[in-house]
């Protein structure tokens, strides 16, 4: 597995993998973190409009299983409970008796933010990894250095690409308190989980592989996915 580099608080640290990030900072006093670590819980966003696929994105079937279900399996070996926010007319599609959560009419047609803040909404108080159903490069250590991350510092940390200079909003875990400050930003019309997390200084996690980060959006992409699959794997150094 490739390793990492860790951007946070002017410090770029290259790391092999999360249990060495947690040596780090348990060993690193002055890093900053908070003093009080609100639980961790995964939502993965169902609810797009899959328009460009043609299909629900959250049924396709990368890993033998259906992708919403290859996320749990991770998010269960991770011990992090899992849910999955879709919207009401979607929940047909899944297994009787799985954890949804509805989208809001109140946080509507605000894109990823509406699955966040209509998340946050039933899940008051937990800090949330959000996990975008279309990154099937990503798998479980990944996952697990992201959770590992915020749970670390416990602050609002997220994925981050080098080659397009963004963060990942879709691949992020989110404290408390910025969950509140996007729900206020929502308020005043300012609809970009990005821009947000362009905004504050969190940790960023840039993978030495950014093939990984690749979102699959249309037939051509899955058509590839086995050929992306291996590239992913390989060694190609950003940093």
């Amino acid at each position: 597995m490739s390793g990492f580099q860790i951007f946070i608080k002017g410090k770029n640290l290259e790391i092999c993998d999360s249990d060495e990030l947690t040596d780090y900072f348990n060993s690193h006093a002055e890093m900053p973190r908070s003093a009080i670590t609100p639980d961790l819980v995964a939502v993965c966003l169902c609810g797009g409009n899959s328009s460009r696929m043609g299909e629900p994105k959250f049924l396709l079937n990368y890993h033998g299983v259906p992708q919403f279900q290859q996320i749990q399996a991770n998010m269960d070996q991770l011990g992090i409970p899992c849910y999955f926010s879709c919207k009401a007319e979607q929940s047909h599609l899944f297994p009787e008796g799985a954890p949804l959560l509805f989208d809001t009419e109140v946080f509507s047609n605000a894109g990823p933010m509406s699955g966040l803040l209509s998340a946050a909404k039933e899940l008051e108080g937990k800090a949330i990894l959000l996990i975008g159903c279309d990154y099937p490069l990503v798998q479980l250590p990944h996952l697990r250095m992201l959770a590992n991350s915020y749970l670390a510092i416990t602050e609002t940390c997220c994925y981050y690409n080098f080659y397009e200079q963004r963060p990942e909003c879709l691949l992020a875990a989110y404290h408390p308190d910025d969950i509140e400050q996007i729900r206020l930003e929502f308020s005043e019309g300012k609809l970009s989980l990005t821009n947000f997390l362009n905004q504050i200084d969190c940790l960023k996690i840039v993978p030495e592989n950014a093939q990984i980060l690749q979102s699959f959006n249309s037939p051509a992409d899955v058509k590839d996915f086995a050929t992306l699959l291996v590239a992913s794997q390989q060694k190609n150094p950003v940093f």
